[in-house]
Protein backbone atom coordinates (compact mmCIF):
# COMPACT_ATOMS: atom_id res chain seq x y z
CA UNK A 1 0.00 0.00 0.00
CA UNK A 2 1.11 3.56 -0.73
CA UNK A 3 1.07 6.46 1.70
CA UNK A 4 -0.53 9.85 1.08
CA UNK A 5 1.01 12.18 3.70
CA UNK A 6 -1.19 15.07 4.82
CA UNK A 7 0.19 18.42 5.96
CA UNK A 8 -2.29 21.12 7.04
CA UNK A 9 -5.08 19.24 5.22
CA UNK A 10 -3.14 19.09 1.94
CA UNK A 11 -1.48 16.12 0.27
CA UNK A 12 2.31 16.38 0.02
CA UNK A 13 4.11 13.55 -1.80
CA UNK A 14 7.88 13.24 -1.29
CA UNK A 15 8.38 9.73 -2.68
CA UNK A 16 9.41 9.75 -6.37
CA UNK A 17 7.93 6.31 -7.10
CA UNK A 18 4.57 7.34 -5.62
CA UNK A 19 4.63 10.47 -7.81
CA UNK A 20 5.22 8.27 -10.87
CA UNK A 21 2.43 5.88 -9.88
CA UNK A 22 -0.02 8.75 -9.33
CA UNK A 23 0.86 10.14 -12.76
CA UNK A 24 -0.18 6.83 -14.31
CA UNK A 25 -3.54 7.24 -12.56
CA UNK A 26 -3.98 10.69 -14.12
CA UNK A 27 -3.16 12.57 -10.92
CA UNK A 28 -0.78 15.40 -11.84
CA UNK A 29 -0.55 17.72 -8.83
CA UNK A 30 2.10 20.42 -8.95
CA UNK A 31 5.67 20.54 -7.72
CA UNK A 32 6.19 23.06 -4.93
CA UNK A 33 9.62 22.35 -3.44
CA UNK A 34 12.20 25.14 -3.47
CA UNK A 35 14.76 26.86 -1.24
CA UNK A 36 13.38 29.66 0.97
CA UNK A 37 16.33 31.95 0.16
CA UNK A 38 16.41 31.11 -3.55
CA UNK A 39 12.88 30.70 -4.84
CA UNK A 40 12.59 29.34 -8.36
CA UNK A 41 10.13 29.52 -11.22
CA UNK A 42 7.69 26.67 -11.92
CA UNK A 43 10.02 24.79 -14.28
CA UNK A 44 12.69 24.46 -11.58
CA UNK A 45 10.55 23.40 -8.61
CA UNK A 46 11.01 19.95 -7.09
CA UNK A 47 9.41 17.66 -4.55
CA UNK A 48 7.13 17.62 -2.69
CA UNK A 49 4.29 17.18 -5.13
CA UNK A 50 1.29 19.08 -3.79
CA UNK A 51 -2.11 17.55 -4.54
CA UNK A 52 -5.32 19.47 -5.02
CA UNK A 53 -8.01 18.57 -2.50
CA UNK A 54 -10.03 17.03 -5.35
CA UNK A 55 -7.06 14.94 -6.47
CA UNK A 56 -6.43 13.68 -2.95
CA UNK A 57 -10.09 12.77 -2.47
CA UNK A 58 -10.29 11.06 -5.87
CA UNK A 59 -7.29 8.84 -5.11
CA UNK A 60 -8.54 7.87 -1.65
CA UNK A 61 -12.07 7.06 -2.89
CA UNK A 62 -11.18 5.22 -6.12
CA UNK A 63 -7.83 3.60 -5.33
CA UNK A 64 -7.86 1.68 -2.01
CA UNK A 65 -4.16 0.87 -2.33
CA UNK A 66 -3.49 4.44 -1.17
CA UNK A 67 -4.14 5.58 2.38
CA UNK A 68 -3.93 8.83 4.33
CA UNK A 69 -1.06 9.46 6.75
CA UNK A 70 -1.89 12.45 9.00
CA UNK A 71 0.36 15.19 10.29
CA UNK A 72 0.66 15.97 14.02
CA UNK A 73 -2.36 18.29 14.07
CA UNK A 74 -4.61 15.86 12.21
CA UNK A 75 -3.35 12.99 14.35
CA UNK A 76 -4.43 14.69 17.57
CA UNK A 77 -7.94 14.97 16.14
CA UNK A 78 -7.84 11.31 15.13
CA UNK A 79 -6.69 10.16 18.56
CA UNK A 80 -9.43 12.18 20.26
CA UNK A 81 -12.08 10.62 17.99
CA UNK A 82 -11.09 6.98 18.54
CA UNK A 83 -13.46 4.93 20.65
CA UNK A 84 -12.41 2.35 23.23
CA UNK A 85 -13.26 -0.36 20.71
CA UNK A 86 -10.94 1.24 18.11
CA UNK A 87 -8.12 1.48 20.64
CA UNK A 88 -8.67 -2.13 21.68
CA UNK A 89 -8.38 -3.28 18.05
CA UNK A 90 -5.15 -1.33 17.60
CA UNK A 91 -3.74 -2.83 20.83
CA UNK A 92 -4.65 -6.32 19.61
CA UNK A 93 -2.92 -5.61 16.31
CA UNK A 94 0.22 -4.41 18.15
CA UNK A 95 0.16 -7.48 20.42
CA UNK A 96 -0.16 -9.76 17.40
CA UNK A 97 2.87 -8.09 15.80
CA UNK A 98 4.84 -8.48 19.05
CA UNK A 99 4.01 -12.19 19.23
CA UNK A 100 5.09 -12.65 15.62
CA UNK A 101 8.42 -10.95 16.34
CA UNK A 102 8.84 -13.09 19.47
CA UNK A 103 8.14 -16.29 17.53
CA UNK A 104 10.64 -15.31 14.84
CA UNK A 105 13.23 -14.52 17.51
CA UNK A 106 12.69 -17.92 19.16
CA UNK A 107 13.16 -19.76 15.87
CA UNK A 108 16.36 -17.81 15.13
CA UNK A 109 17.68 -18.57 18.64
CA UNK A 110 16.91 -22.29 18.43
CA UNK A 111 18.46 -22.54 14.95
CA UNK A 112 21.59 -20.82 16.25
CA UNK A 113 21.90 -23.15 19.27
CA UNK A 114 21.26 -26.24 17.13
CA UNK A 115 24.01 -25.15 14.78
CA UNK A 116 26.41 -24.79 17.74
CA UNK A 117 25.55 -28.32 18.88
CA UNK A 118 26.14 -29.56 15.37
CA UNK A 119 29.59 -27.95 15.44
CA UNK A 120 30.48 -29.92 18.59
CA UNK A 121 29.61 -27.42 21.29
CA UNK A 122 28.28 -28.92 24.52
CA UNK A 123 25.12 -27.02 25.29
CA UNK A 124 22.74 -28.16 28.08
CA UNK A 125 19.05 -28.55 27.31
CA UNK A 126 18.21 -25.66 29.65
CA UNK A 127 20.24 -23.29 27.45
CA UNK A 128 18.16 -24.28 24.42
CA UNK A 129 15.10 -22.56 25.87
CA UNK A 130 14.63 -18.97 24.74
CA UNK A 131 14.69 -16.59 27.71
CA UNK A 132 12.95 -13.27 27.02
CA UNK A 133 14.73 -11.64 29.99
CA UNK A 134 18.18 -12.43 28.67
CA UNK A 135 17.22 -12.22 24.97
CA UNK A 136 14.54 -9.48 24.76
CA UNK A 137 12.57 -8.64 21.64
CA UNK A 138 13.64 -5.22 20.46
CA UNK A 139 11.22 -2.76 18.85
CA UNK A 140 12.31 0.16 16.73
CA UNK A 141 11.67 3.51 18.43
CA UNK A 142 11.33 6.48 16.10
CA UNK A 143 13.46 9.55 16.66
CA UNK A 144 10.90 12.20 17.57
CA UNK A 145 10.40 14.98 20.11
CA UNK A 146 6.60 14.61 20.18
CA UNK A 147 4.95 13.58 23.41
CA UNK A 148 2.97 10.37 23.60
CA UNK A 149 0.58 9.48 22.08
CA UNK A 150 3.24 9.51 19.38
CA UNK A 151 2.29 9.70 15.70
CA UNK A 152 5.33 7.67 14.62
CA UNK A 153 4.40 4.73 16.82
CA UNK A 154 1.06 4.56 14.95
CA UNK A 155 2.50 4.47 11.41
CA UNK A 156 1.72 0.76 11.07
CA UNK A 157 -1.94 1.29 12.01
CA UNK A 158 -3.01 4.14 9.71
CA UNK A 159 -3.98 1.78 6.88
CA UNK A 160 -6.67 0.08 8.97
CA UNK A 161 -10.15 0.72 7.50
CA UNK A 162 -11.67 2.18 10.69
CA UNK A 163 -8.76 4.62 11.07
CA UNK A 164 -8.93 5.65 7.39
CA UNK A 165 -12.67 6.30 7.75
CA UNK A 166 -12.06 8.70 10.64
CA UNK A 167 -9.18 10.44 8.84
CA UNK A 168 -11.24 10.94 5.68
CA UNK A 169 -14.17 12.31 7.69
CA UNK A 170 -11.79 14.67 9.50
CA UNK A 171 -10.37 15.82 6.15
CA UNK A 172 -13.86 16.60 4.85
CA UNK A 173 -14.75 18.46 8.03
CA UNK A 174 -11.73 20.73 7.55
CA UNK A 175 -13.27 22.28 4.43
CA UNK A 176 -14.72 25.78 5.04
CA UNK A 177 -17.67 25.09 2.71
CA UNK A 178 -18.22 21.36 2.40
CA UNK A 179 -21.07 21.54 -0.12
CA UNK A 180 -18.96 23.66 -2.50
CA UNK A 181 -15.94 21.39 -1.99
CA UNK A 182 -18.01 18.30 -2.79
CA UNK A 183 -19.44 20.03 -5.89
CA UNK A 184 -15.89 20.85 -7.04
CA UNK A 185 -14.89 17.24 -6.44
CA UNK A 186 -17.84 15.83 -8.40
CA UNK A 187 -17.00 18.07 -11.36
CA UNK A 188 -13.35 17.00 -11.09
CA UNK A 189 -14.39 13.33 -10.94
CA UNK A 190 -16.68 13.76 -13.96
CA UNK A 191 -13.85 15.23 -16.03
CA UNK A 192 -11.34 12.63 -14.83
CA UNK A 193 -13.68 9.74 -15.64
CA UNK A 194 -14.00 11.20 -19.15
CA UNK A 195 -10.25 10.95 -19.64
CA UNK A 196 -9.13 14.49 -18.83
CA UNK A 197 -6.06 15.36 -16.78
CA UNK A 198 -6.86 18.18 -14.36
CA UNK A 199 -4.72 20.96 -12.89
CA UNK A 200 -5.51 24.16 -11.00
CA UNK A 201 -7.00 26.85 -13.23
CA UNK A 202 -6.59 30.04 -11.21
CA UNK A 203 -4.16 31.64 -13.68
CA UNK A 204 -6.82 31.36 -16.40
CA UNK A 205 -9.71 32.57 -14.26
CA UNK A 206 -11.24 29.15 -13.59
CA UNK A 207 -11.22 26.45 -10.95
CA UNK A 208 -9.67 23.78 -13.18
CA UNK A 209 -7.80 23.48 -16.45
CA UNK A 210 -8.46 20.24 -18.36
CA UNK A 211 -5.98 18.49 -20.66
CA UNK A 212 -6.88 15.70 -23.15
CA UNK A 213 -3.84 13.74 -21.91
CA UNK A 214 -0.70 14.14 -19.83
CA UNK A 215 0.15 17.88 -19.53
CA UNK A 216 3.74 17.04 -20.49
CA UNK A 217 2.46 16.00 -23.93
CA UNK A 218 -0.62 18.14 -24.55
CA UNK A 219 -1.81 21.73 -24.25
CA UNK A 220 -4.91 22.28 -22.15
CA UNK A 221 -8.27 22.49 -23.94
CA UNK A 222 -10.74 23.59 -21.28
CA UNK A 223 -11.01 26.25 -18.59
CA UNK A 224 -13.61 24.94 -16.13
CA UNK A 225 -15.60 27.21 -13.81
CA UNK A 226 -18.00 25.53 -11.34
CA UNK A 227 -21.42 27.06 -10.78
CA UNK A 228 -22.95 26.23 -7.40
CA UNK A 229 -26.57 25.71 -6.48
CA UNK A 230 -28.41 29.04 -6.19
CA UNK A 231 -25.53 31.02 -7.71
CA UNK A 232 -26.47 33.62 -10.31
CA UNK A 233 -24.60 33.55 -13.62
CA UNK A 234 -23.72 37.06 -14.74
CA UNK A 235 -23.62 37.61 -18.49
CA UNK A 236 -20.59 39.89 -18.15
CA UNK A 237 -18.59 37.11 -16.49
CA UNK A 238 -19.54 34.68 -19.25
CA UNK A 239 -18.35 37.15 -21.87
CA UNK A 240 -15.11 37.81 -20.00
CA UNK A 241 -14.48 34.09 -19.53
CA UNK A 242 -15.25 33.29 -23.15
CA UNK A 243 -12.99 36.05 -24.47
CA UNK A 244 -10.14 35.09 -22.16
CA UNK A 245 -10.40 31.41 -23.10
CA UNK A 246 -10.48 32.21 -26.84
CA UNK A 247 -7.42 34.48 -26.47
CA UNK A 248 -5.40 31.60 -24.99
CA UNK A 249 -6.85 29.05 -27.47
CA UNK A 250 -9.06 27.22 -24.99
CA UNK A 251 -12.78 26.68 -24.41
CA UNK A 252 -14.52 28.23 -21.41
CA UNK A 253 -16.75 25.69 -19.65
CA UNK A 254 -19.19 26.23 -16.81
CA UNK A 255 -20.17 23.10 -14.91
CA UNK A 256 -22.70 22.37 -12.22
CA UNK A 257 -24.75 19.63 -10.58
CA UNK A 258 -28.35 18.90 -11.45
CA UNK A 259 -29.03 17.96 -7.82
CA UNK A 260 -28.26 20.19 -4.85
CA UNK A 261 -25.85 18.78 -2.26
CA UNK A 262 -27.39 19.21 1.16
CA UNK A 263 -24.77 18.38 3.79
CA UNK A 264 -27.09 19.30 6.66
CA UNK A 265 -28.44 16.21 8.38
CA UNK A 266 -26.14 13.75 6.57
CA UNK A 267 -23.24 14.02 9.02
CA UNK A 268 -24.00 10.66 10.69
CA UNK A 269 -23.97 8.93 7.29
CA UNK A 270 -20.86 10.83 6.23
CA UNK A 271 -19.06 9.95 9.47
CA UNK A 272 -20.07 6.27 9.23
CA UNK A 273 -18.73 5.71 5.71
CA UNK A 274 -17.51 8.81 3.84
CA UNK A 275 -16.30 6.77 0.84
CA UNK A 276 -19.71 5.22 0.27
CA UNK A 277 -21.39 8.62 0.70
CA UNK A 278 -19.11 10.26 -1.87
CA UNK A 279 -19.50 7.35 -4.29
CA UNK A 280 -23.29 7.70 -4.07
CA UNK A 281 -22.94 11.42 -4.89
CA UNK A 282 -20.95 10.59 -8.01
CA UNK A 283 -24.10 9.07 -9.49
CA UNK A 284 -25.52 12.62 -9.69
CA UNK A 285 -25.25 13.94 -13.26
CA UNK A 286 -22.97 16.88 -14.00
CA UNK A 287 -24.09 19.45 -16.59
CA UNK A 288 -21.48 21.32 -18.64
CA UNK A 289 -21.85 24.22 -21.08
CA UNK A 290 -19.03 25.62 -23.23
CA UNK A 291 -18.56 29.18 -24.51
CA UNK A 292 -16.32 30.43 -27.28
CA UNK A 293 -15.93 34.05 -28.33
CA UNK A 294 -16.59 34.41 -32.07
CA UNK A 295 -16.08 37.45 -34.26
CA UNK A 296 -18.83 39.07 -36.31
CA UNK A 297 -18.91 39.74 -40.04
Amino acid sequence: MNKLPISRNEGLIFDIQTIKDLRLLGIVGYLSGTLPLSTQQNNFLGVPLRLLFEELLYVVVHHPEYYIVPDDVMFQGLYASLTNNDLQQIRQFAEKEHNQRLETKKKEFQAKMSQLRTNGKKIPDSAMIYNTEKEPVFHEIKNTSSHLPNINTWNDHFNQPEVQTKLLFQLLQSRPNLSHSLADYLIFSHLRRNGYFITAGLRFGGKFVAYPGDPLRYHSHLIVKPVYSGEKIELKKLVNGGRLATAVKKVYVIAGLTNKIDVDGVEPQLELDPKEFITSLEASPVKTFSFEWAGFG
